[in-house]
């Protein structure tokens, strides 16, 4: 299978970022892999918060990038 792209958006913080990832519908594929890139100053409270989202949502890997 092909990697595929569920979408791309930004958003204003990772507060924004969990909650529209709870209501989204997210295929059913075995390897789901979410890549989170940050800019500034993140909360570390906000990047648990938003890492545990993404991980009962099923991804099985994760990668976070800080941007300068």
């Amino acid at each position: 299978m092909k990697n595929k792209s569920i979408g791309t958006k930004e958003y204003r913080n990772l507060t924004d970022f969990r909650e529209e990832l709870n209501l989204m519908e997210i295929p059913d594929i075995g390897n789901k892999v979410a890549l989170i890139k940050t800019t500034g100053e993140t909360k570390y409270g906000n990047m648990l918060d938003a890492l545990s989202v993404v991980q009962i949502r099923g991804f099985k890997q994760i990668s976070v990038k800080r941007l300068k």
